[in-house]
């Protein structure tokens, strides 16, 4: 029988898209248990390799001024609260200063660092609690010509796809579908940088469900393309 892929995708390939992989690489072991060799499971991230912009960065600041603010000294804070967040054109000012710009990354590395690790734990907690444990590491995802569906868990990571394929002009065409769509589940929130572990649990119900459901798809898509 001919080999199929699906990998699932989120930003970091550190809580939602490993989760999936790892519930669904059990879920078809224990259903389908004679495709289980045949249907490759992966996950991968977006944004694992990328660089900081401000964008980006502004992004994670305010995410961990909001919900962690203990990260920063109070100098930091006057500085988030006065020349990153509300500055009139901070842009401006990250692209033609280059110690603002250090400073800037530098605060989002510390959020980011602060926020995988968290989202781990709570991830790996999740999982212990189905008896489950996720065995691999986040990696960037790349054009690959064997993965037939990226499910990228929400619309973002799915411009994010999209503008990797674009860049890279493949003459390949894997297909792209948000997993929620293809699983047909509610969206998958996005909760990086919550402090509150029942958010987190939440959102990894919708992502087990979501995970779930499209294993049944894809099998069923795979059964009818095979007769």
């Amino acid at each position: 029988m001919i080999k199929k892929s699906l990998e699932y995708v989120c930003a970091g390939n550190n809580g939602r898209s490993p989760l999936a992989e790892t519930i669904a690489k059990n879920y078809i072991n224990l259903k389908y248990s004679k495709l289980a060799n045949i249907i490759e499971i992966s996950s991968g991230g977006t944004l694992v390799d990328a660089e900081f912009n401000f964008g980006n960065a502004k992004f994670l600041i305010a995410r961990g001024y909001s919900n962690t603010p203990q990260l920063y000294s109070r100098d930091e804070i006057d500085i988030i609260e006065n020349e990153i967040l509300i500055n009139d054109n901070p842009l401006e000012k990250y692209q033609k200063n280059g110690v603002f710009r250090n400073l800037v990354n530098s605060l989002a590395e510390r959020t980011l660092t602060y926020f995988q690790t968290e989202e781990k734990r709570f991830r790996d907690k999740f999982l212990n609690s189905l008896s489950l444990k996720y065995e691999s590491h986040p990696k960037q995802i790349e054009v690959d010509s064997d993965i037939s569906l990226f499910l990228p868990v929400d619309a973002k990571n799915y411009r994010h796809i999209k503008n990797i394929y674009i860049q890279a002009k493949p003459t390949i065409s894997s297909r792209i579908e948000i997993l929620s769509d293809y699983a047909k589940t509610e969206p998958i929130p996005t909760p990086i940088g919550s402090p509150y572990e029942e958010e987190w649990i939440e959102t990894f119900k919708i992502v087990k469900k979501a995970a779930e459901n499209s294993i049944d798809r894809f099998i069923e898509e795979y059964i009818k393309n095979a007769n």
